[in-house]
């Protein structure tokens, strides 16, 4: 008898936080003030408790573009071409002061990839295209949705579970809230929409403290919108999309 054992090593997780796909000039573009971070979870951790000024890596497969005196970054920056200048032909750009929090050991540029990210699947079975307005609290169940816009001021429940939509757009303070904590995907198709999950004006709160527990997927070109808050814990899947992050508050 001739026993054998094979074992792979495991593969390390991705270790950006943001990561732009594109191959240009500003391919990522990070200013008016914008900082990252980085904190665990582990053991029960939040951000108060394990917040770090090390490991709030971003990357592009083109050009990483800071501006802005107070725009700091709090790990490290990965891009194909680790120098500095005006694109094309440099990796980081850097005007009016930004740059990196100490320590620099950690928190510099670097050469990687390119990387390339496999497109999410549409949502199976597609959802409608119709119109699905909230004007007031309500809860969502699990299922097929069309394009939901929630008024200003009204608080939407969802359960955990999987939601395939066409479209999302929140209303001014408008809030989605995972009640009670647990796992949650939007699958969004966005069939002719051109903003295709707009946020800016209410908020995703996810009470697990997990990012990994409130997933987006789109596989489209349409525009994402995004803003944070206290408890906006999200994972954004979207490698063809332009994405747009906004406002002072912070996205985990």
């Amino acid at each position: 008898m001739v026993q054998s054992e094979v074992a792979l090593a495991p593969t390390p997780p991705f270790p950006y936080g943001m990561f732009a796909t594109g191959t240009g000039c500003n391919a990522l573009q990070l200013g008016g003030g914008a900082t990252t971070d980085s904190y665990t979870t582990a053991g029960g951790g939040t951000y108060s408790t394990t917040k770090t000024n090390t490991g709030g890596d971003v990357g592009s497969n083109g050009n990483v573009y800071l501006n802005g005196s107070s725009t700091l970054i709090g790990g490290a920056i990965g891009v194909p071409t680790a120098t500095t200048g005006a694109c094309p032909g440099s990796g980081l750009t850097i005007s009016g002061g930004a740059g990196f929090l100490p320590p620099t050991t950690q928190n510099k540029l670097l050469a990687a990839g390119p990387y390339l990210f496999p497109t999410p699947p549409a949502p199976v079975p597609a959802p409608p295209t119709t119109t699905y307005k909230i004007t007031s609290n309500a809860s969502l169940v699990p299922g097929s949705y069309g394009n939901i816009q929630v008024s200003a001021g009204a608080t939407v429940t969802i359960s955990p579970g999987t939601y395939n939509l066409n479209s999302l757009s929140l209303g001014g303070n408008a809030v989605i809230n995972v009640n009670p904590p647990g796992a949650v995907v939007f699958n969004v198709a966005g069939a002719g929409q051109t903003t295709v999950f707009d946020t800016e004006g209410g908020t995703l709160t996810n009470t697990s403290g997990v990012a990994n527990n409130f997933l987006v997927n789109y596989a489209g070109t349409g525009q994402i919108k995004l803003s944070g808050g206290t408890s906006t814990y999200v994972t954004v899947n979207a490698p063809n999309a332009a994405v747009e992050i906004k406002g002072g508050s912070d996205l985990y």
